[in-house]
């Protein structure tokens, strides 16, 4: 995988199973950009060399019992929302099996479903196990963004 040396930030405090399956989902990304930076606070956000193309990444932390639930920043979710292309990844508890999703299609989502926005300026987004649908955004068919990492631009190399 082609991460700047210089941008790499140390992966204390993850659980070694989401760690294994946020780089498997980092080297799909960079066989698409290239070298990718990681010019920000967070561990799990990332931008192609020329800074065009911004990627975070977010793991599933359900359970039997609860199926795949996400919590991402509100301030993240800005930050993406101002970026020429930027994507979210939902990694749904394995290697291959996660969401692609244009940052611009999950904020239009989230403008009109406030639900899944906590006090605590983070969204919480869950798929109940047997659907494709986030439970705070009814309705919107998750299947057209599974394992579609091909919406991210190929880029020249």
């Amino acid at each position: 995988m082609n991460v700047a040396p210089a941008k790499e930030k140390k992966l204390r405090g993850r659980n070694p199973e989401s760690n294994q399956r946020k780089t498997h989902i980092e080297k799909l990304i960079s066989e698409r950009l290239g070298e990718l930076h990681r010019p920000y606070q967070t561990r799990d956000q990332f931008c192609s060399a020329d800074g065009m193309v911004h990627v975070f990444i977010t793991d599933s932390k359900g359970t039997y019992q609860t199926g795949p639930w996400f919590d991402m920043k509100k301030a993240h979710i800005e930050d993406l929302s101002c970026r020429p292309h930027a994507f979210v990844i939902f990694i749904q508890g394995g290697n291959d099996v996660f969401l692609v999703i244009p940052i611009e299609e999950l904020q239009a989502k989230l403008q009109f479903h406030r639900e899944g926005f906590a006090g605590d300026g983070y969204y919480h987004l869950e798929i109940p196990r047997g659907r494709s649908e986030f439970h705070q955004i009814p309705g919107w068919d998750l299947r057209q963004y599974r394992n579609k990492i091909e919406l991210i631009p190929l880029l020249p190399r």
